[in-house]
């Protein structure tokens, strides 16, 4: 990042994400032989807060799409990201791979 930036940090950690998206994801379960990627998108205000959660490149299954948000949307208190010593609102992107029933976040 630039000098005096800090990235803002999940309030868990990216396995931890893949696990929780493993074990709740329902559409895995039912369609094991998917295959496909999305794109999520998170706002984090400079408080920490996720304001914001949308799909940028959706997988091509609407309700798919809709259990990976809902996870990720689940994810409430982040450590906001800073600027010089100051807290900021900050974006971030997770891409996801879903193969054979196996999701990963690249």
């Amino acid at each position: 990042g630039f000098k005096g930036q800090v990235e803002h940090v999940s309030p868990i950690t990216k396995d931890e994400i893949q696990k929780k998206l493993q074990n709740e994801v329902a559409f895995l379960k039912q369609h094991p032989k998917f295959k496909g990627t999305l794109m999520i998108n998170c706002i984090i205000n400079c408080t920490g807060v996720l304001i914001r959660c949308t799909v940028d490149n959706k997988s091509g299954n609407d309700e798919l799409d809709k259990e990976v948000l809902a996870v990720f949307s689940s994810l409430t208190k982040w450590h906001p990201g800073q600027l010089n010593g100051q807290n900021v609102d900050s974006t971030v992107l997770y891409s996801i791979k879903i193969k054979k029933g196996v999701i990963t976040i690249d």
